[in-house]
C-alpha cells in the first residue's frame, strides 16, 4: 500500500529522475551516462520496495524520461512542461490538462524564428510541405524546396553539381567542369 497520492507519487519521482539526470549531466560522459542509469536503476527498485511509489508510476516516469532523451537539447524544457502539465492536471483533472496543452500549442504557432514560423507546415498550413513533415521521405522525391522558407529558386540542386562541380586535372590544378560540358558527359556515362 503507498501511503502516498498518485500525484505526490508523481512528483516525487519526477525530482529524484530530475536530480539525477542533473548529476550526470555535471559529471564526465562515461562516468555520468553510468551513474544517470544506474542511479535512476536504483532509485527506481528503493522507492518501490520501501512503499513509497507504486511499480506503474515507476513505469510510466521512466518511459516519459527515456523518451525525453530522444531529442536531448529540449530535455530541460520537458523536464519544466512534465511539471507544468502535472501542476495543471492535479489541481484541475483533465479539463486543467487539456487547457495546458492548448496554451501550450497556442504559444507554438505564435513563435517564429528568424522571420519564418515555428510550426510553419503545420500552422500557417502549406500542403505541399507535408510529405517531409512527419515522415522523412527519400532525398530523390523531395525536387521542391519547402514553401514556408523564402527561395530564390524552387527547385532544389541536383546532387550531381554539388560533388562534381569541381574538378582537378593531371597536374593538380582545379577547374570548374562547366566549362568544359563535354567532361561532364563522360563522368556522367562512366
Amino acid at each position: 500500500m503507498v501511503p502516498f497520492s498518485l500525484w505526490l507519487e508523481m512528483f516525487l519521482m519526477i525530482l529524484m529522475f530530475e536530480v539525477v539526470r542533473e548529476a550526470g549531466v555535471r559529471l564526465p560522459q562515461a562516468v555520468g551516462s553510468a551513474l544517470s542509469i544506474v542511479g535512476a536503476l536504483i532509485l527506481g527498485q528503493v522507492a518501490v520496495t520501501a512503499g513509497l511509489v507504486g511499480a506503474p508510476t515507476i513505469v510510466v516516469i521512466s518511459i516519459s524520461y527515456i523518451s525525453a532523451f530522444i531529442i536531448t537539447p529540449i530535455a530541460d524544457i520537458t523536464a519544466l512542461l512534465r511539471i507544468a502539465l502535472l501542476i495543471s492536471s492535479t489541481m484541475f483533472g483533465m479539463f486543467g490538462l487539456i487547457v495546458a496543452l492548448l496554451g501550450l500549442i497556442t504559444h507554438m504557432v505564435s513563435l517564429t524564428s528568424l522571420g519564418i514560423p515555428y510550426m510553419a507546415p503545420l500552422a500557417p498550413t502549406y500542403f505541399r510541405d507535408f510529405k517531409d513533415t512527419f515522415i522523412r521521405f527519400p532525398t530523390k522525391w523531395l525536387k521542391q524546396r519547402p514553401t514556408s522558407i523564402s527561395n530564390k529558386r524552387s527547385t532544389k540542386i541536383e546532387r550531381f553539381n554539388i560533388y562534381f562541380d569541381f574538378g582537378i586535372s593531371k597536374d593538380g590544378i582545379p577547374f570548374r567542369l562547366n566549362s568544359f560540358p563535354f567532361l561532364r558527359r563522360s563522368l556522367v556515362n562512366n
